[in-house]
């Protein structure tokens, strides 16, 4: 089953970009060090296919490290440059503007040739929603500039900023491809980036604690005193009577079992865990 998400707001930032193309160097593809490969948006990627592309994989601190570092191999092997930040605690402007630098020395080398010095470089920064695109800007310039929320996609319009590495960056918007398929929708909503009412929220939680018994489950099993159980709905069902989502009759909630179950996953208490692990 495909999932349709692709918002009004989505299709006036896809033309945007694709004019704003002209005037940038590069991109700055942020993704989600969770889902590395769930978190592109392969239609963006085609429009912007020729521009040198930087991938920052942000989150990196959700992540396993070990998986983070092979996705960072693997990119590379793709031929692609790679680099992994935790946007909240790291400031990575000279990273960027190193790779950035890197990949743009022939164009430069021809600009000092025409007498054009001095001039910043141009990143085009798109990602899709909640992977800490704005994070990373305000994290980029050393101050709170871009807006910041836990709903995805929060940014609304494209603008201009200028950071103190020389960098300028273009902010545009989250956007989603077009047509999701349902086991990447699943895990573009553990992670939030597509909101919780795209999905029904108990199939989400059902998806998940299968994904955790079969990934962490003695995390699982920690976290809700669980023993003995194989089936994710009857585990799902017996969360809920060990967090007290009952209704009437002792029959689980499953509702509100699934939000405390994503809850959970989202504020790390099954520890850090890659969604996908490396090619």
């Amino acid at each position: 089953m495909a999932i349709n998400w692709y918002p009004g707001h989505m299709k006036k930032a896809h033309d945007a970009i694709e004019k704003a193309l002209a005037q940038v160097d590069a991109v700055l593809e942020i993704r989600d060090a969770r889902i590395p490969q769930s978190s592109r948006n392969e239609q963006l990627e085609r429009l912007t296919a020729r521009k040198p592309r930087i991938i920052l994989l942000n989150k990196k601190d959700m992540a396993q490290a070990a998986e983070t570092e092979r996705w960072m191999a693997a990119l590379r092997r793709d031929g692609q440059r790679a680099i992994a930040v935790e946007a909240t605690r790291e400031r990575p402007a000279r990273l960027i503007y190193e790779a950035a630098a890197t990949l743009l020395e022939d164009q430069r080398a021809k600009r000092e040739r025409r007498a054009i010095i001095n001039r910043e470089i141009r990143l085009l920064v798109m990602g899709i929603p909640n992977v800490g695109k704005s994070t990373v800007i305000n994290a980029l310039v050393e101050r709170r500039t871009a807006e910041v929320g836990d709903l995805p996609g929060i940014t609304k319009h494209e603008r201009w900023i200028k950071t103190e590495a020389d960098l300028l960056l273009l902010d545009t918007p989250g956007i989603l491809p077009t047509k999701l398929e349902e086991a990447r929708a699943m895990r573009l909503a553990f992670t939030g980036a597509i909101r919780d009412d795209v999905l029904p929220e108990q199939d989400i939680g059902l998806e998940l604690i299968r994904l955790l018994m079969a990934r962490v489950p003695e995390a699982l099993a920690e976290r809700y005193h669980l023993s003995g159980l194989s089936d994710p709905l009857e585990v799902m069902e017996e969360i809920a009577r060990q967090i007290g989502a009952l209704v009437k009759g002792g029959e689980a909630d499953y509702t509100r079992t699934a939000r405390r179950v994503i809850d959970d996953y989202r504020k790390m208490r099954f520890g850090r865990l890659t969604l996908e692990p490396a090619p």
